[in-house]
């Protein structure tokens, strides 16, 4: 194990901020290891509480676009991206 002096050092060495460095050795503390915490993950179904009402939009009006999709679901106060939309109706 390599043992540096000094953050700002040790930042220098791997190309990191110091701040990342300190969260490393916070964790090397706290856990043992500094090894990277798991990324990514099983993305939450945002609209999924909303499909009996976006699939009763589409069958009243099939030309609707997802662009207006979306602004009626903000007036109904679910905030969404157009991404979630369209991946909704993929």
């Amino acid at each position: 194990m390599i043992r540096w002096k000094s953050g700002p050092k040790a930042a220098s060495r791997y190309g990191v901020g110091v701040t990342t460095v300190v969260r490393w050795v916070q964790r090397r503390r706290s856990t043992g290891s500094a090894a990277a915490l798991p990324m990514g993950g099983v993305r939450r179904r945002v609209l999924a509480g909303e499909r009996d009402w976006l699939l009763a939009q589409i069958a009243e009006a099939p030309d609707l676009t997802l662009r207006a999709i979306q602004a009626e679901l903000a007036e109904r106060g679910v905030m969404v991206s157009y991404d979630a939309v369209w991946r909704f109706f993929r």
